[in-house]
């Protein structure tokens, strides 16, 4: 009988043990979704300054053929 205890508490702390494993994979995923979003937005951002300034530049090329 005690031996049955022992097996029944063991698969208890098993099965702990695994609902623990399947939150924290929950959490890391869902962690890892928003870094890949945040990933994206900077990617954007980054192409968006690249634009802006590639602009820029070409403004200030003209404006200086205007004046010379």
């Amino acid at each position: 009988m005690q031996k049955s205890q022992e097996a029944g508490n063991a698969l208890v702390g098993i099965m702990k043990s695994v609902e623990q494993i399947t939150d924290m994979s929950v959490q890391i995923a869902t962690a890892a979704e928003q870094q890949f979003v945040v990933a994206e937005e900077v990617a954007q951002s980054v192409v968006l300054i690249s634009d802006v300034a590639t602009n820029a530049a070409q403004s200030a090329s003209e404006l200086a053929d205007v004046g010379s």
